[in-house]
Formats: C-alpha cells, structure tokens, sequence
C-alpha cells in the first residue's frame, strides 16, 4: 500500500462499501456567524454514541446544518480546528473537527469511485463493530468546496494529557493510563491502521471514568511491512531511524513513541526536548556565552524531579543519579531491557511488561 502522508493517487481499501455521493456541496464561509454559534452549555448526559459500520457519506453544507449546531472553538493544531457542537436530533454533545482541503494529507477511494480523506477512513477503519473504548469514535462527515467537518464523540468532562499531565506532575495513574493507551494502538494495529502521532496532546482523558481516548488520525496510514518514507507526525515523539535514515517501519516506530508518553507521564516532561536546549548551550559557537559548570547542574536535563534545590559548587562534582527510564552509558541497551532487540519492540511485550 502506498504511503499515506505522500501525496498521490487515493489509496483504494479493498471490500468497503460504497458510499453516497455528495450533493452539491457549500462553502465553510459562515461558520463563525452568531446563528450557528452555541450562546450557552448543554445541560444534561449524552445518549450513548454508536459508531456506524461505514462512512455515512461526504454531505453537504447545508447537512450539516440541519443536524448540527457549531460551538466554541476547543483547539487548533497543524491539520485542522475543533470545535464543541451538538447534535440538533438529541442534543448530544459532540466535537466537530473543520479540515482544510490543502491539509487533508491522503485519501482513500471506495468501491464506487467515491473519494474522502484517508483520516475518515482510517477512523471508521478502527471504529468499525462496536469500536474500541480507548479510540475516539467518528460519527458523521460532511464535504465542502474549502474541505470537510468530521462530527466526532467528546467525552464531557475531557482533558488532554498535555495540560493535564502541568497540572498533576508526574502522574500515579500512569499504569493505568498507559496501558489504555497501548491498548488502542493495538486496536489500530488489529485494524490495519498505523496511527504515526501518538503523543500526549493525542490522548483526551475522560474525567468522569478516568480513561483515555486516543484521537487525530490525519498523520495516520495504513499498515503495511514495506518501510515509510515520508512522516507528518511530531518530531520530539518521532524514532531515531526516521531523524537518521529518513525511513522506519511502522510496528518499531509505534513502540518509540510509546516510550516517550511513558517518560512524560512518570517523569513530568518529555525526554529529549530539555537536553536538546541544553546541549545547544553547550555547543555554542561564541566562547563568550557558554554556560558555566555551575548553570549546568541546575539546568532541569540533569536534575532529577524531586531535586530542585540549587546545587553548592563547594560540594565537589556530584555523582550522576541513574534515570529509571534509560540505561546507563556503559550499558549495552538489550541487556538493560529484555524488550529491546535486534528485531525491535512489539506491543504484546509492552503490555507484559505492564
């Protein structure tokens, strides 16, 4: 199967249905208007959310007005804008995701030529049956000139983990969460779908039951064992053959990121991003602003967590704390974690590991 984030010819999903075609479609010009906008909150529990067996079919503007309300703005990332909403038929809350056209990274054409992004497919894809708990669930999507709106499930209340994880610290229910998560990359991979941007402002947790949904598939691909050449992802999360090779296969490359939620989760913060800063300090070109021993060991990259205290330089140098998270320099990495070979990591040791 060809790559997903490349563009090119709509990758076909053998055996899908076919969908309706769209009517003729309107623009997304408008939807800020006060007509179409929420005044106040929804008062009220949702009705349960069932997730249909195929894609319903890119409708119209005009659709989507009829059994939807747009809300606030929730978020805005690279590849589209969320926005809360309702659905006019029972009221139930939901968040509808407004994409570009010139955003939409691939697509997937159904059994009777019918073209739609490749992340609704993707989303219906894993969603397909009574879905999976730990996986956002797409409900509707409707098709304009300018792009499309997905109508997905929002979990009330909701956080992601990156605010959630500043506000908590390090988090006691890491276990917990943790293994929701990989649990859904199971689901995806179950389902033939490659995910590629797994991170923490990916996972939206449930409040109410403290469990997480895994949301966003517009980085997504499908699965297959040839490597990948082209990543839309987040490059902090990405695997290390991506950042050197510039290609990576997908079951490796799914565990990596894995590992950096875990390190946020448990530690607080994200490997990688801290020393990155620190070691550009360090390698600066002018001889007059480097930084000084001391600037060093109170820079975060170093310190442990519970060790925020300024360190004396009349102590004398002090001995490196070995990170629970990673080996020591001198320690051969499969040695240190039986997970880890020449093979790479799969999902089921993880969830043992667990």
């Amino acid at each position: 199967a060809p790559s997903a984030g490349a563009s090119g010819p709509p990758v076909s999903l053998p055996g899908s249905p076919a969908l309706p075609r769209a009517s003729t479609p309107c623009g997304l010009s408008g939807f800020s208007g006060a007509s179409s906008m929420l005044t106040k909150p929804l008062q009220g529990l949702p009705a349960p959310l069932v997730t249909p067996t195929q894609p319903p079919g890119g409708k119209d503007r005009a659709a989507f007005e009829a059994g939807h309300r747009l809300g606030p703005l929730l978020g805005k990332g690279g590849l589209g804008t969320i926005f809360a909403g309702h659905r006019v038929t029972d009221r139930c809350q939901v968040a509808i995701k407004v994409i570009s056209r010139n955003h939409v990274l691939g697509w997937s054409t159904f059994s009777d030529s019918v073209t739609c992004p490749l992340e609704v497919a993707l989303l219906w894809k894993v969603g397909e049956g009574n879905g999976h708990p730990g996986v956002i669930r797409g409900l509707d999507w409707f098709e304009t000139p300018e792009g499309f709106m997905l109508v997905l499930e929002r979990p009330m209340p909701a956080q992601d983990l990156f605010d959630y994880i500043p506000e908590k610290g390090a988090l006691g229910e890491s276990r917990s969460f943790f293994t929701q998560a990989v649990a859904a990359v199971q689901r995806c991979q179950a389902r033939g779908v490659a995910h590629r941007d797994i991170k923490d402002e990916n996972i939206l947790i449930d409040l109410c039951r403290g469990c997480i949904k895994l949301t966003d598939f517009g980085s997504g691909a499908l699965l297959h064992d040839e490597p990948y050449t082209d990543f839309d992802g987040t490059r902090v999360y990405s695997p290390p053959e991506w950042i050197s090779r510039h290609q990576y296969h997908a079951l490796p490359a799914t565990v990596w990121p894995l590992g950096v939620l875990l390190c946020d989760m448990v530690c607080g913060d994200i490997p990688f991003e801290n020393c990155c800063a620190l070691i550009r300090r360090c390698l600066t070109p002018k001889p007059c602003s480097p930084p000084t021993p001391e600037e060093i060991l109170l820079d975060p990259c170093v310190q442990t967590p519970a060790d925020k205290a300024p360190i004396s330089p009349s102590k004398g140098r002090p001995t490196p704390l070995p990170h629970p998270c990673f080996p020591r320099p001198s320690q051969d990495l499969t040695t240190w974690n039986p997970m880890v070979t020449p093979q790479g990591v799969s999902v089921d040791l993880v969830i043992q590991a667990v």
